[in-house]
């Protein structure tokens, strides 16, 4: 019987029954299975379950199925069936849009994000097609390799050590081939040869592909408004004469906004209403990609030869495959070689029962019986196991499908050819050409009226001089009784404060004039407003990572606890981004960065420390100026946070820091305090926000929920107070609309 027998983690080898043992082992992604009758020890669904034989593992996976099959006086003995690893990575549901990414990193990335960390991509083979744009909606990531597999014409299974394979067939290593012969033990074998289904030509038939870039030019006659185009346009681009317009899409941008308009579906472009219609003789030159049929054959010349040697005639066999998924010549090639592979030899199909081991699918098994008529190489394609007896295992071995040289039928013509024949050939039915027309013309230009009338239009430049604080106040007894009923922020960027007596005092000052505000009175940050912003919706370009891990991957991750519903994840190792925007720097201003992050993943290598701050540059956009004076990403401006050491058990966290005027000699360290802003180097003329995680090295997994640099946006009002009707006075104190001056 089996060496070991683990069923949750315990050996059940003395509990489980001889006779009700069978295994199926299936070639690459069909689901292997165990079935087995077990006494004493009730099994529960989705216990892991592994059978050894002789130090070999035979099966490993999950049980989905326990039934009580009988009782025998006090004994139970239940039924138990179980399915490989494939049971369990189904567990998760993959929901992702891929576009313009090789079929192997999509397997990749799949693992990485659902695999649930339990799965490994050790033989996910590299140089698969490009995938030019493929959704999974919901679907179980077994379904998604059979996708992608089929897309590009691999196999795929999970082993029995929870590792994906994803390869081509053609690449990859075959097992050492057995040999069956009359001296080998076996019995019961069955051989059959089908030409069903034969086909050795195979037309691919996919879906649409845009062109190399077509140009497209007329003449204007001076009166047309409206091109018509000989395709539907992508991309389009416009020149009258050498000189470029702009072009929107009709339907999709305002007509004032731009000089001219496509229609993509009606194929024609017109002039909008206030464009000038070119003069007659002008040259129109259109530059657009357009919609072409995926369409190519692929022909296994071998098994043609070999047929029309056998059969007469030129030995092909047709066929057509339609799918309008492949958007690219590669990806129908390589549809078309799959099929190729599975049916351009006539299928053999046959089994036999052994009790000699070392037998599985993907093996190649070399059959030498002359007398039956079988002399040729075969792929096994499912082994099956029972005990006979505790030490000694029957084998039921079938065999055919995928053949590795030419099947029975055909092997006495082609043992005779000793000529080399190429196994395959692509042909390409797309033909390609270029026409070409030369020309000279001299350019006439002439004044047009637009299709309005200005009446008057006036210019001025304005005054950007910061408006000084009014105050404004009547006499002091206006305050020496009553209460603070009104605070108002102005339209034109004045605030205003009304008492409940006859008497009033107003304040006022410009939005852009705060710095000459006196704080002592009020103080507003009329400025607030937000400079640079990511709460990570989508993944995009505007970071720059400047110092992280070759490793590490980031991508968007859906989660109910961030601000929006999603965040960054960067998993794996250190991540140092830098925004691309710049912001010129005032150091009159107040300026704040905000993040917020957490660590979802403890690293098991390097640290888990996070930076959160700004970067200065120099005038020139270009220049890195730390609070050293130096151009380097370190020692930067990390007000917010400067290394906190971050764990799974803290959870989110924001970190702010404030930032205000010059220093020649700045100390970086946090700066929560509006009121204590950090300086930055003298000469910094931008500044950035930049985000540290995963610092440093570590190999741990960190979220970013969202970045922002601000203006602060606080208003504070203080109110003077006497005791004693205005003999005298307690000073300028805190006071909220409603509030008392007088005590």
């Amino acid at each position: 019987m089996a060496d070991v027998f683990l069923i949750a983690g315990e050996d059940q080898i003395t509990n489980v029954l001889l006779e009700g043992i069978s295994i199926e082992q299936v070639l690459t992604s069909v689901v292997d299975t165990c079935s087995f009758s077990i006494k004493n020890v009730q099994p529960s669904e989705g216990d892991e379950i592994i059978v050894e034989l002789s130090g070999v593992r035979m099966f490993a996976g999950i049980i989905d199925s326990v039934n009580l099959a009988r009782t025998v006086g006090g004994l139970h003995i239940w039924d138990v069936t179980a399915q490989d690893y494939t049971f369990q990575l189904n567990r998760r549901l993959v929901v992702e849009t891929y576009e313009g990414q090789t079929a192997d990193w999509i397997a990749k990335d799949i693992i990485l994000k659902y695999g649930q960390g339990l799965f490994t991509t050790d033989h996910v083979r590299p140089g698969a097609p490009t995938v030019s744009i493929i959704l999974f909606d919901y679907m179980a990531p077994s379904d998604c390799f059979k996708k992608l597999a089929e897309y590009c014409g691999w196999e795929w299974f999970v082993d029995y050590s929870r590792d994906v394979w994803f390869f081509d067939p053609a690449e990859e290593p075959a097992y050492l081939t057995a040999t069956l012969n009359d001296s080998a033990p076996f019995r019961n074998l069955k051989h059959s040869v089908d030409t069903a289904g034969l086909r050795n030509r195979v037309y691919v038939r996919g879906g649409t592909m845009l062109s190399a870039p077509f140009v497209y030019e007329i003449k204007a006659d001076g009166a047309a408004r409206t091109w018509p185009l000989p395709h539907k346009p992508h991309n389009l681009t416009m020149q009258i004469s050498g000189a470029g317009v702009i072009v929107g899409t009709e339907g999709v941008d305002k007509e004032e906004a731009v000089a001219f308009l496509v229609n993509v579906n009606e194929k024609y472009v017109k002039a909008s209403k206030q464009t000038v219609t070119p003069t007659n003789g002008a040259t129109l030159t259109f530059s657009y990609r357009y919609d072409l049929d995926v369409i190519t054959t692929v022909d296994d010349l071998q098994s043609q030869a070999a047929l029309a040697g056998v059969q007469g005639g030129d030995g092909v066999y047709e066929h057509v495959i339609v799918d309008k998924a492949l958007s690219t010549i590669e990806a129908a090639e390589a549809a078309g070689m799959a099929d190729l592979r599975q049916n351009s030899n006539p299928k053999v199909r046959g089994s036999f029962e052994t009790e000699m081991p070392g037998w599985m699918p993907g093996q190649y098994v070399s059959i030498d019986l002359p007398d039956r008529g079988i002399q040729n190489t075969f792929m096994i394609q499912k082994v099956t196991l029972t005990p006979l007896t505790p030490d000694l295992w029957t084998y039921q071995v079938s065999y055919g499908g995928r053949l590795v040289g030419i099947p029975d039928v055909l092997q006495s013509l082609v043992s005779a050819q000793k000529a080399g024949i190429n196994v395959t050939t692509l042909l390409n039915k797309l033909v390609y050409g270029t026409e070409g027309l030369s020309f000279g013309d001299q350019l006439v230009t002439q004044a047009g009226q637009l299709p309005f009338y200005i009446e008057s239009s006036r210019e001025e430049l304005l005054d950007q001089t910061p408006y000084t604080v009014t105050r404004i106040e009547d006499v002091q007894a206006d305050f020496q009784s009553g209460t603070l009923t009104n605070v108002q922020a102005n339209t034109d960027g004045s605030l205003s404060i009304t008492t409940g007596n006859s008497g009033n005092r107003v304040q006022q000052l410009s939005l852009s004039g705060l710095g000459s505000v006196d704080q002592t009175r009020i103080g507003w940050e009329a400025m607030a407003g937000t400079l640079a912003e990511d709460q990570f919706l989508t993944l995009n370009d505007a970071w720059d990572d400047v110092g992280g891990s070759g490793t590490v991957t980031k991508f968007i991750y859906y989660d109910g606890t961030a601000t929006d519903g999603v965040c960054l994840r960067c998993a794996g190792g250190m991540v140092w981004n830098c925004m691309k925007t710049l912001i010129p720097f005032d150091a009159t201003k107040v300026y704040v960065i905000k993040a917020r992050i957490r660590q979802s993943v403890d690293p098991t290598a390097g640290g888990a420390a996070c930076f959160v701050g700004v970067e200065g540059l120099a005038a020139d956009g270009l220049t890195l100026i730390n609070a050293a004076g130096a151009d380097a990403h370190t020692g930067q401006y990390f007000y917010a946070s400067n290394g906190t050491p971050l764990t799974v058990a803290g959870g989110w966290q924001t970190f702010t820091g404030y930032v205000k005027g010059y220093s020649d000699s700045p100390t970086v360290t946090t700066y929560p305090n509006p009121a204590s802003p950090g300086p930055v180097k003298t000469g910094v003329a931008f500044i950035r926000p930049v985000v540290v995680v995963n610092h440093d090295g570590g190999n741990g997994t960190a979220d970013i929920d969202f970045t922002v640099l601000e203006f602060p946006g606080d208003v504070v009002i203080e109110t003077n107070l006497s005791t004693d009707g205005g003999g005298t006075w307690q000073g300028w104190q805190a006071a909220t609309n409603g509030a008392k001056c007088r005590a």
